[in-house]
């Protein structure tokens, strides 16, 4: 089913610029259950995360997606370097990407987890937001992150992709 419209006069259409998307790699040594990466916006940015990836742990693990309205605090990390996927959309540093090596203590959750699953040494975890009629996983601000947990000590690799734009 579509829409037909009759239109007299010039009619000039022009696509609604991308947002800049990004990918950021996780490889870490999660050194213990609890979490081992989380995406946190910047103040005043729009996150919308399109995928998240990892691929054969070095040890069987619960893996969580979560969704939460406060993040993280304590624990040991590092940040994660953000790729642009266009060069001509230099990241604006605003958001980050922890590693965690010794677990913090986790932020308030919002609702149920995104994903919740044992991975496997020989699995791999490919979720995506916003296809199919599906709305995206949008985090706003600061106060809000994602975080991937895990169930115990083991490597994990993957990455996460995002778009970021200024928040309204």
């Amino acid at each position: 089913m579509g829409v037909f419209a009759k239109i007299k006069g010039i009619v000039t259409v022009r696509p609604v610029p991308p947002s800049p998307t990004f990918r950021v790699e996780i490889g870490v040594v999660a050194g213990g259950a609890g979490f081992a990466a989380e995406l946190i916006p910047g103040s005043r940015r729009k996150v919308t995360v399109h995928a998240v990836y990892f691929s054969k742990p070095s040890a069987s693990v619960t893996m969580r997606l979560l969704k939460n309205s406060s993040p993280s605090t304590g624990g040991t990390s590092t940040e994660s370097a953000i790729t642009p996927l266009d060069r001509n959309s230099p990241h604006l540093g605003t958001t980050k990407c922890k590693l965690f090596t010794a677990v913090p203590t986790a932020g308030t959750q919002v609702g149920s987890d995104l994903f919740e699953g044992v991975i496997g040494t020989q699995d791999v975890l490919y979720e995506e937001f916003g296809h199919i009629g599906q709305s995206p996983l949008v985090l706003r601000g600061s106060d809000e992150s994602l975080a991937v947990n895990v169930s115990g000590a083991a490597t994990i690799v993957g990455y996460i992709e995002f778009s970021e734009e200024p928040l309204a």
